[in-house]
């Protein structure tokens, strides 16, 4: 019910209960059926229209005071998450989630264009999210570095929305309202057509990567806020599982030749963009 139509409400029986008593007063309401009211006189009538208005009074202020409340909450609401979206880390990070592959502007101190952005894929980004502790994982190098500093600084501030939520100062509908879609993504939930949008192996290295630098549970307890989005590892067996795999990957070589042929794909491309950018004799 909209606040119009409380107040119309509110007005209307106050109407109402005031014509009854005043009727009632002065003889024009049968009062037999209703004790109460036998000895009811101008006077009673009077205290009781006026305990009635302090009463709709009252109302209105307490509507009134949770209203203003319900506006600055809104308003502290929209300006957090406006200023977590507004870090540039958290939205590059953000289109490496949403793309299968994308220009990212991963060293904007750079000069030229051709070094300043740098064309992620899914397979690269999972890349950049082997644990350390993986033997033989690849060596990264300075564009999957980078990726990596991204994605760490968008999951810590993720992570800080948690003791929001522990202080109520936000909950979980706003989590869903404003970081809904980019967490379904982190937990690779199928879309509506029953398609998985990211790879296996990103989910899964994303999922180790989560479990062992941000194990204090800030990053899960804010995903698990969007339904079907609590990616946490249920028991060991899970996590050893997972990690006998990535490893197993690693000791066969497939991460590192994917990360040697996106390099060699990479400098080819810077290049080729130099050559473009270079004046025409």
């Amino acid at each position: 019910m909209q606040r119009n139509d409380l107040a119309l409400g509110g007005l209307l029986l106050f109407l109402a209960v005031s014509n009854f008593l005043l009727a009632a007063a002065h003889g024009a309401v049968d009062v037999t059926a209703w004790p109460l009211l036998k000895d009811w006189n101008a006077g009673n009538t009077i205290s009781a229209v006026t305990a009635t208005i302090s009463l709709v009074a009252a109302g209105v202020a307490i509507r009134t005071y949770w209203a203003n409340n319900d506006w600055k909450r809104r308003e502290f609401v929209d300006q957090r998450f406006r200023r977590f979206l507004d870090n540039p880390n958290v939205r590059w990070a953000m289109l490496m989630l949403d793309w299968t592959s994308r220009d990212i502007e991963l060293f904007p101190e750079d000069k030229e264009p051709a070094d300043r952005y740098y064309r992620v894929h899914q397979d690269h980004l999972a890349a950049a999210l082997i644990p350390h502790e993986i033997p033989l994982r690849p060596n990264f190098g300075r564009e999957m570095t980078r990726m990596r500093d991204v994605f760490d600084e968008y999951l810590f501030e993720l992570g800080l929305f948690a003791t929001m939520l522990d202080q109520k100062l936000i909950g979980p509908k706003d989590i869903e309202r404003y970081l809904g879609y980019t967490i379904r993504l982190m937990a690779n939930l199928p879309n509506d057509a029953g398609k998985r949008r990211r790879s296996e192996s990103f989910a899964r290295n994303l999922r180790l990567y989560i479990d062992l630098y941000f194990s204090e549970g800030d990053v899960l307890k804010v995903m698990r806020c969007v339904k079907g989005c609590d990616i946490g590892y249920r028991n060991e067996d899970e996590r050893g599982s997972d990690r006998t795999k990535l490893q197993g990957e690693c000791e066969r070589g497939d991460w590192r030749r994917l990360v040697e042929d996106a390099r060699i794909k990479a400098e080819k491309r810077r290049k080729r963009l130099r050559e473009e950018a270079a004046p025409k004799p």
